[in-house]
């Protein structure tokens, strides 16, 4: 998968080298980041992120709520989770699309989430990372504060 300045979303086969999807977010907005899982493609331009059947190219939804340009994504279904310039993370349903949880971590380049370990990674613009914790029950994830700032 792909995205462009424009706002355009590529899906490619490898083995064939051929395009088999193509799909428009916003006219004039760049794609910041991409992720896919199943038959959903999530797309991040400039403030909205957007949902896009890979099966049709059609736009399922737009999830509206950062103020600020989205800079990553991570998929750990049935949750998808952005961060964000506007110094927050939100965790968002695929069930309703709605967003269930905001927390606040300034300047967000980067995360990833790991499953095992019920932890979150967030890379700052500041060059620290932040180690995030879940409790055992947290369902969608609720890390409450950093655990660790990293250098």
């Amino acid at each position: 998968m792909s995205g462009s300045l424009s706002g355009e979303v590529f899906l490619w086969n490898l083995l064939t080298e051929q395009l088999t999807m193509r799909a428009h977010t916003n006219e004039g907005m760049s794609v910041n980041a991409l992720c896919w899982e199943r038959n959903m493609l999530f797309c991040a331009a400039d403030m909205d992120l957007h949902v896009i059947d890979t099966g049709t190219g059609r736009k399922v939804e737009t999830l509206k709520g950062h103020t600020d340009v989205i800079t990553c994504l991570q998929v750990n279904m049935p949750w998808v989770i952005s961060g964000s310039r506007d110094a927050s993370i939100k965790v968002w349903s695929t069930r309703t699309w709605r967003c269930v949880r905001t927390m606040s971590a300034p300047g967000v380049r980067c995360l990833s989430v790991i499953n095992s370990a019920r932890l979150m990674l967030v890379g700052l613009d500041s060059g620290e990372i932040q180690w995030w914790s879940q409790g055992p029950d947290a369902d969608p994830p609720a890390p409450s504060q950093p655990r660790m700032n990293l250098v």
